[in-house]
Order: structure tokens, then C-alpha cells, then sequence
């Protein structure tokens, strides 16, 4: 895993902690320190190809960690 993978990982599973709803591409770019929106899709595209996240395609705030919450980041 790349550093920007898990540091999206771990932005996605702080928001849902802190906020009870996914985070939006724009929120995760603005967190990470990531310039462009289309880097975060294409890092959530490649999480989602690993298993660590799902989202549905058609919907907008719908990214889940799927990284079990108890392992140590």
C-alpha cells in the first residue's frame, strides 16, 4: 500500500468516526494535502481493487473502510 492509499484510508475511517458519514472527494483531497480531486478517485479506485474500501459507483458519500477498525494503523 502507498503512503497516499493509506492516508486516504485513514481519512476515510476518521470522518466516518468523527462525523457518522463518508467523506466527500473534495474533503479527503482538502485532508490529505492532496492538490487534485482526480487523484483521490484514482486512489479510491485502487483501494476498492484491494478490498480495503467499497463505495457505490452512482452515489456520491457512500466510501466504507472495509480495514478491520481493531488492527493497529
Amino acid at each position: 500500500m502507498t503512503r497516499n492509499m493509506l492516508r486516504i484510508l485513514e481519512a476515510v475511517e476518521d470522518h466516518w468516526a468523527i462525523q457518522g458519514y463518508a467523506p466527500s472527494y473534495r474533503e479527503l483531497a482538502a485532508s490529505t494535502g492532496l492538490k487534485s480531486v482526480s487523484s483521490v478517485a484514482e486512489i479510491v479506485k485502487r483501494l476498492e481493487a484491494d478490498g480495503l474500501v467499497t463505495f457505490k459507483k452512482d452515489r456520491k458519500r457512500t466510501i466504507k473502510s472495509l480495514r478491520n477498525q481493531s488492527q493497529p494503523r
